[in-house]
């Protein structure tokens, strides 16, 4: 409720506006919903992108990786109407069978695209701790104690003890 709250003071036409909204759709299992709020965040982007194209990455950075939240929030969606799949009542019949291992095979897939996708990320603390708290939506630390070791790493390297005991535990 608190998060409803803030979020309904942030402008909902804004990137921040449409991401948050779409967290907390995806929290109250609104998919389709969740997927209109990453529509609005994307294209509340779209102009600061467009004008990030000539200028140097570090500059762009911070948008390119506002970009990658998206494209990750929408795998969420994804990934968590594959689990609603895998957790509902029993399939009955081929195609009950057959939607349960696409279901499978699609959360899996996702699983997999995460983890190359983090081995490949630059050693950004602040990146690195968007990615996992998204994911955590989704995974149990157990399902991800790869990227929470290496977050504790980066959180260790970078003097954030405090950060890096917090993720451990």
């Amino acid at each position: 409720q608190q998060m409803e709250a803030v979020t309904s003071l942030i402008d909902a036409k804004s990137y921040e506006g449409g991401f948050y909204r779409a967290l907390l759709a995806i929290h109250q299992k609104k998919f389709e919903e969740a997927q209109n709020w990453v529509d609005s965040a994307r294209n509340a982007l779209k102009p600061e992108l467009k004008s990030l194209v000539s200028d140097t990455y570090s500059r762009a950075h911070a948008s390119l990786v506002q970009a990658q939240q998206l494209a990750e929030t929408e795998e969420l969606v994804e990934y968590e109407t594959c689990r609603q799949i895998l957790n509902g009542p029993s399939a009955q019949g081929v195609s009950g069978a057959e939607a349960f291992t696409h279901a499978r095979e699609r959360c899996e897939s996702i699983r997999h695209r995460w983890r190359e996708r983090l081995r490949s990320c630059s050693t950004d603390l602040r990146v690195w701790q968007k990615m996992i708290e998204l994911r955590a939506m989704a995974l149990q630390p157990l399902e991800q104690m790869e990227a929470w070791v290496k977050f504790a790493s980066l959180c260790r390297s970078s003097g954030r003890l405090e950060l890096c005991r917090v993720s451990l535990s």
